[in-house]
This record gives structure tokens, C-alpha cells and sequence, in this order.
């Protein structure tokens, strides 16, 4: 079946359910494209706000989703779990131009950089400096005027990546499950902006695309890379002290994993700027893994922040970053940051990454960071997430089941 040659039709699907906790959608059984889009999605705070308050400068609207399912019957066929800091590292990969001139209005983060002056500078007047601009969706307690963006939904369940078409047809009872955040911190907040209590989720819009008057022929046989987590919880370490741990990863035992994706997340923390999408550097911080015995990263391992930043790069490709990824970066004219927002994510952009491309058996982490007064991210309990590209394929049986296997 060419796409360029059928007549396709853009319909719009309302929820079979939706709460600030959770939202269905029952997709209809025809042929219709993969190209899923979750429209309207925002919130509206439960009283007027005495301040600013932003979507973060990273994930915008995505903030507040939590959890994304793809079913089929009982059969979870995809997921993305803790997907709001998937998608914050998610919406880096774009080029600076598309995440300054088109993904502020549709994801609502203020992501793009542009060059700006600052006249307040203590050495001078008309500092050029690189600028974060507070353009990303604003929060209000109206509908109408609150900021919603727009969700492909193949950035978040990865089967949509792995075929052109997708057969509601042959799969029966395929609905979409989004569970919502409900924590305040997911948000950016200016000096007055805590008067922001609580929020409702709007109900948001399925944007399908159906192929008109075609169904799927034989069976179903696809295979996919599905995005799967699993976390590690690190302990505090003394300012000063640095510690050296090893640490096993079971969740992705018996499956063949392709791309990993490391996020570091302070316990209890959130950013100004960021909220809980960032991924916060440690002092001093070395990451080894070991692989079925053996260590997979030469010599000391990713022993710095450039190796960390040149690592996610050559893995998961280009990112719209700064590149003054470390603490304690000095606010000067030399760096040219002075009065910028950028100095609010400083250090929050600090992503790992790796390519395994096997079979796990066993997965370990050694990992070290010494403890640094300066900034209490630097010496706090640290959630270590990994987010893995699992191997699965997706058959229909005679009876017209779904079944996912791991491959």
C-alpha cells in the first residue's frame, strides 16, 4: 500500500475517558496512518495565579504527562514511562532554528537560543550574550487562554516509528492510555509565581489520518525497538567525600537492547528553569558499565562533562544544547551569560548515553561523584534513570490476538 497514492482523511477523536489522572482513547478499527497527534494538551490552574508561571523551558506541555500506553485488548504493545523526561531530552534534538521559530508554539517550551544585550553588565554596557528567551507556554486558569501544544506521538511510543501504517483493523480493541502529572514542580515559575496551588489536565484532542476505503490483508508482523526504564536510587554522598559504587540493573535482563539513555535527578529537586526534565551533572563524575562481564566504555569510562556530551551526541545524534555543561560555571563576560536565563539550566542538560546493541544477561553500573557544597544537587540522593531501546516483535494470531514477544 503507497500512502502517496490513497486518499487520506483527517479526522478528530474525543476521549472515552478523561480525569487529571487518567485519559482513554479507543481508536477506531481502520487503516489509518502512524502519524498519531495528541492535540490540546495544557492545563489550566484551579484559581488565578499571582505571577508568571511557565511550562519548562525544555518538555513545555509535555510536563505534564507522566505515562504513555499503547493496548490491544490486554496486550501492551508499547510504552513510555516517565515520559516527560524522555521527551525534554526528546525536544533537544532539533536544530536551534526549529526549536526557536516553530516548537515554542508547538510544544510550548522555550527552547531556542538567540543573541541578546545585556546593559547592566558590571565591566560594560551592551554585552552580547547568548539568551533562553521567556517565549514557552504561560499557564493560566482559562481555558481559552492557557498555552496547549501539539504531541507526535511517535516521538513517545517508538512502534509508530517502525511502520508507515497502522492496522486498528487487525488489532483488536486498540486504545491509547495517557496518565497525567499532578505536581506543581513540573512547572516554571517567576518570584510571584507559588501561588499556583493545583491544576486540571484539559481534555486533549486524537488526531488520526485514515486511509479511506483500504483494510489490512493477512496478518500483522512487525518489528519494533520499544522504549523501556528502569531506575536506580543513589545515595547522598558528604561534601568533599567521593564515592565509588557498582550497582546491577535488572530490568533489562533476557532482552536485546539497543541505545541507552542516562538522566541523573537529584531526589526532591526540581529546576527553575527545567522542572523535573533536566538531567543534573555530578562533580567529579565517572560512569563504566559492564555488559555480560564485561566493561564497555575504554580506559577510565566517561570521566568528564565533554566525553558525556560527545557520547549522547555520537549516540543519539545532534543536540541544541550549550555546551558549558559542569558546575560552578562562572557568570561572566568571558562566557558572555551574564543576566541570561541560560545560566538557569547550566548543568541541567547533562545527559549519557550508550549504544549495547546485545543480549543482556547482566548490566552494571560503577558509578562515582564527589560531593560538592556549593549547589545541594551536587551532594543529594540521586535517582539514576536509564531508558533502553528494548527489541520486540508484534504478530497477530489465528484467532486475531495480539502477542508481543521480546526478540
Amino acid at each position: 500500500m503507497s500512502i502517496y497514492s490513497e486518499q487520506v482523511k483527517t479526522n478528530l477523536l474525543n476521549t472515552t475517558y478523561h480525569n487529571n489522572q487518567r485519559t482513554v482513547f479507543r481508536l477506531p478499527p481502520k487503516v489509518m496512518l502512524s502519524n498519531l497527534r495528541l492535540a490540546n494538551l495544557g492545563a489550566t490552574a484551579v484559581t488565578a495565579l499571582g505571577g508568571d508561571v511557565r511550562y519548562p523551558a525544555l518538555s513545555g506541555s509535555y510536563s505534564i504527562i507522566k505515562n504513555v500506553y499503547l493496548w490491544s485488548d490486554n496486550e501492551l504493545i508499547d510504552q513510555c514511562r516517565d515520559c516527560h523526561r524522555f521527551l525534554a531530552f526528546w525536544n533537544t534534538r532539533r536544530s536551534n532554528a526549529q526549536n526557536y521559530s516553530m516548537n515554542q508554539s508547538f510544544r510550548q517550551s522555550s527552547q531556542g537560543y538567540q543573541q541578546d544585550y545585556e546593559t547592566t553588565h558590571p565591566v560594560g554596557e551592551k554585552q552580547v550574550m547568548v539568551d533562553l528567551p521567556d517565549r514557552g507556554g504561560v499557564l493560566t486558569n482559562d481555558v481559552a487562554t492557557t498555552s496547549k501544544g501539539t504531541l507526535y506521538l511517535d516521538d513517545a511510543l517508538r512502534f509508530l516509528v517502525s511502520t508507515k501504517i497502522l492496522p486498528a483493523d487487525k488489532l483488536a480493541n486498540l486504545r491509547l492510555e495517557i496518565e497525567w502529572n499532578d505536581d506543581k514542580k513540573n512547572f516554571w515559575f517567576d518570584s510571584a509565581g507559588d501561588s499556583l496551588t493545583s491544576y486540571n489536565i484539559i481534555e486533549p484532542v486524537l488526531i488520526y489520518d485514515e486511509v479511506m476505503g483500504k483494510s489490512t490483508t493477512g496478518g500483522v508482523n512487525v518489528q519494533y525497538l520499544s522504549l523501556e526504564n528502569d531506575r536506580l536510587i543513589l545515595p547522598a554522598v558528604a561534601v568533599g567525600s567521593t564515592t565509588q559504587s557498582k550497582y546491577r540493573i535488572n530490568g533489562f535482563n533476557g532482552k536485546v537492547v539497543n541505545r541507552c539513555l542516562y538522566i541523573t535527578d537529584p531526589v526532591d529537586w526540581y529546576g527553575e528553569a527545567t522542572g523535573k526534565g533536566a538531567s543534573v551533572g555530578q562533580n567529579s563524575e565517572v560512569i563504566q558499565t559492564s555488559l555480560n562481564g564485561v566493561e564497555q566504555i575504554p580506559y577510565k569510562g566517561v570521566d568528564s562533562p565533554a566525553k558525556k556530551q560527545m557520547m549522547i551526541n555520537d549516540i543519539w545524534g545532534f543536540q541544541d544544547v550549550p555546551s558549558f555543561q559542569w558546575s560552578n560555571v562562572s557568570a561572566n563576560a568571558a562566557v558572555g551569560l551574564y543576566g541570561s536565563n541560560v545560566l538557569k539550566t547550566n548543568n541541567e542538560f547533562s545527559w549519557g548515553g550508550q549504544m549495547l546493541g546485545a543480549r543482556i544477561d547482566e548490566l552494571q553500573l560503577q558509578y562515582q561523584r564527589k560531593g560538592e557544597d556549593a549547589d545541594a544537587t551536587g551532594k543529594k540522593d540521586l535517582f539514576f534513570h536509564i531508558y533502553g531501546e528494548v527489541s520486540k516483535t508484534l504478530k497477530t494470531a489465528d484467532n486475531g490476538r495480539s502477542v508481543v514477544t521480546y526478540n
